[in-house]
């Protein structure tokens, strides 16, 4: 009993640096289909240079309250886990779990005594101002028995206009489908 008993514990428990979060700029959100909340993906910077680590996430507990936060829990990382590397003072990349096969790039620069961020990531081919990823998924008989039908990566094009990428799951893995429109 006591080794069940304490995985249970371990898995409730989350580990340091994941249940604190700084509040900065989102970068782009995670929506999904299963209620309001959204994974917030924020830029941590020191002055208008990337600090290490680049990038950190937390929820916005929305379902909750427009003010509710909290932090990201250890088993959360297949579905909104992440990697950013801070390649400069000005640039970071980032690989996000769910769409690991795109490059996601954030460029800072200073313009008149503001610092402004650039997220770029390719939506239908073409570079994109990324903006957020809407997940739609159908829930299995067990809690985690999630399979998602499809992701939309949602951005703007070079002329501003909205952009969307689907991506549809398949028997064979992802395979990229028809833009969908912007509703």
């Amino acid at each position: 009993m006591r080794g069940p008993l304490l995985a249970l514990i371990c898995l409730a428990t989350p580990l340091p640096g994941f249940a604190e979060w700084t509040e900065g700029e989102t970068l782009f959100f995670i929506q999904r289909n299963k209620n309001a909340n959204e994974v917030h993906y924020e830029a941590n910077l020191e002055g208008c240079r990337w600090s290490d680590p680049p990038v950190r996430s937390h929820w916005h507990d929305l379902a909750e309250g427009p003010d509710v936060r909290s932090g990201m829990m250890p088993w959360e990382g297949p579905p909104y886990g992440f990697e950013a590397t801070r390649v400069s003072d000005s640039r970071a990349e980032i690989r996000l779990n769910p769409l690991a096969d795109r490059r996601i790039t954030a460029d800072l620069s200073e313009r008149d005594g503001a610092c402004e961020i650039d997220v770029q990531i390719d939506v239908n081919g073409e570079p994109a101002r990324f903006r957020h990823v809407t997940v739609e998924a159908t829930q299995g008989w067990a809690p985690w028995s999630v399979t998602v039908d499809y992701i939309d990566i949602h951005g703007r094009g070079q002329d501003g206009s909205p952009v969307v990428e689907r991506i549809v799951r398949s028997d064979k893995g992802r395979t990229l489908g028809e833009p969908s429109p912007i509703p």
